[in-house]
């Protein structure tokens, strides 16, 4: 079998929930799902948990291209916009059910554009191994993926036609072989993630 990660893309309350600053539709009833799905990622399946974190500062976000597109403000460092929205959690870091509870490695980076891969030198950190605090690059974290083995990305999270996309389209081109969760992926203009051609057209697959 060959070894994959979970990366679930900006699962976060300003998008999820619909009270947020930047609500994407239907994403609220992903909550649940969401969190069984990380219940379930367990070390005989997968070699870590990834999140991806949209996050913006009110001095950086008005000058930016995404706020050309989506004016409002979201996800701003250390809010509870910012904050994951899986059942049961407050913070990362703090009452961090259901993430403390997995026996795989769990990562968090953070950026600040729609394209993961477009961020200014994003830094992985481990969320919770004290002894592998120092953050990595990007570029080095994907080679301590490859000589580990892993070969699968398994993406989910918001929004479909954005994130996610930029996101997944990334990992393919870093030689991963990508599936797309369509049950735990929700999209601000497409309903599904099979209405998003680049999938298709880079080898992503919808399952």
């Amino acid at each position: 079998m060959a070894k994959k990660i979970a990366v679930i893309v900006d699962f976060q309350k300003d998008f999820v929930l619909s009270t947020g600053a930047l609500p994407v539709p239907g994403a609220e009833e992903l909550i649940g799902p969401m969190t069984d799905y990380v219940q379930g990622l367990t070390p005989e399946l997968y070699q870590a948990l990834v999140l991806t974190m949209d996050t913006h500062t009110k001095e950086a976000y008005p000058g930016s291209e995404e706020a050309k597109a989506f004016p409002n403000i979201h996800c701003e460092d250390g809010t509870l916009g910012w904050q994951l929205a899986f059942g049961g959690i407050k913070e990362i870091g703090n009452s961090v059910w259901p993430l403390s509870k997995l026996k795989i490695p769990v990562y968090m980076v953070k950026k600040e554009v729609f394209d993961l891969w477009a961020a200014q030198d994003p830094k992985v950190t481990n969320v919770f191994d004290k002894n592998d605090a120092d953050q990595m690059s990007l570029p080095d974290f994907i080679a301590k993926l490859k000589a580990v083995g892993v070969e699968e990305v398994e993406g989910s999270g918001v929004a479909t036609d954005y994130c996610v996309k930029f996101g997944m389209l990334g990992w393919a081109k870093q030689g991963f072989k990508v599936a797309v969760l369509d049950r735990l992926v929700k999209g601000i203009g497409v309903k599904n993630a099979s209405e998003v051609p680049e999938y298709a057209e880079n080898g992503i697959a919808v399952i």
